[in-house]
């Protein structure tokens, strides 16, 4: 397989991970694995993954406390 394949096969992988990572409450660790996630999914042009990722990092500052503007970054 080529590099594009197996990054674009790990991008879509990785928003999963990230969210199993949340609920087990290893915040720092999703959220490395999210902002991967994002990074390889603008990398590769796909909205979907990034949207995917995007969304568990706005539910990952929700529930480890961070603040900030919710309704403002939801209609992003």
């Amino acid at each position: 397989k080529s590099c594009e394949s197996v990054d674009h096969e790990l991008a879509r992988l990785l928003p999963e991970l990230g969210e199993v990572l949340l609920v087990l409450g290893q915040f720092d660790e999703a959220r490395g694995v999210l902002n991967e996630a994002v990074s390889l999914a603008q990398s590769s042009w796909d909205e979907r993954i990034e949207l995917s990722a995007n969304l568990t990092l706005m539910f990952l500052k929700l529930y480890s406390g961070e603040e900030g503007e919710w309704a403002t970054e939801a209609l992003k």
